[in-house]
C-alpha cells in the first residue's frame, strides 16, 4: 500500500484517498480536526463498513416489500377497482 500499487501492478483503489489524507496531515495546522473527513473516506475505502450497512438495509427493505406483496398487502397487484365474478 505504501507504494500505491495494487496486486496487479496498477494503482490501488484506495491510494488516492490515503495520498490526499497524507497531504492534509502534513500541511495542516490542526490535522486531527481538519483531516478527519479524509481519514473517514480512506477507512471507508479500505473496509466499506458504511456501504455494507447500507446494502444490508436495502436488502432488508426489499425482502419486506416482497413479503408484503405476497401476503396480499394493499398494492400487491391482486386486483384493482372492482371487477369480479
Amino acid at each position: 500500500m505504501a507504494s500505491g500499487l495494487g496486486v496487479k501492478g496498477t494503482t490501488s483503489r484506495c491510494f488516492p484517498f490515503v495520498e490526499e489524507f497524507t497531504l492534509c496531515m502534513k500541511s495542516s495546522d490542526e490535522p486531527l480536526k481538519q483531516c478527519h473527513a479524509l481519514r473517514d473516506d480512506y477507512i471507508e475505502c479500505l473496509h466499506g463498513t458504511k456501504r455494507k450497512k447500507r446494502e444490508e438495509e436495502i436488502n432488508k427493505q426489499h425482502a419486506a416489500n416482497i413479503l408484503n406483496s405476497t401476503n396480499g398487502a394493499p398494492g400487491s397487484g391482486s386486483g384493482g377497482a372492482g371487477g369480479g365474478h
